[in-house]
């Protein structure tokens, strides 16, 4: 390991930080991604081959609903309310809608 260009200290160049864990290596966060991969495939999603973090269901015409993982939370983005919910009674999880996502 190297400490990153401009974080050096004179004196101290061979010092580095080593990490235990990761947050995000934890296995309750990498276990409940693959959970929710695994029921999003079952459940006809399709993966994003740019983004493997986002799945995409075409539902009717002009219905889309798209679900973003971010570690272990998942974000479902949908115009129509009904299909959202629709996706949540499928996918069978406990969720609880905390309003609308905010930068």
């Amino acid at each position: 390991m190297e400490q990153p260009p401009g974080f050096c200290a004179a004196g101290q160049e061979n010092k580095v930080c080593f990490l235990k864990k990761s947050r995000y290596g934890l296995r309750a966060s990498r276990a409940w991604n693959k959970k929710i991969h695994e029921v999003s495939i079952r459940f006809t999603f399709v993966q994003s081959k740019s983004e493997p973090c986002i799945y995409m269901k075409r539902r009717g015409c002009n219905k889309f609903v798209h679900v973003a993982l971010y570690v272990d939370d998942p974000f479902v983005f949908s115009e129509d309310v009904l299909v959202k919910e629709a996706l949540y009674a499928e996918m069978n999880f406990d969720v609880q809608f905390l309003g609308p996502v905010r930068n």
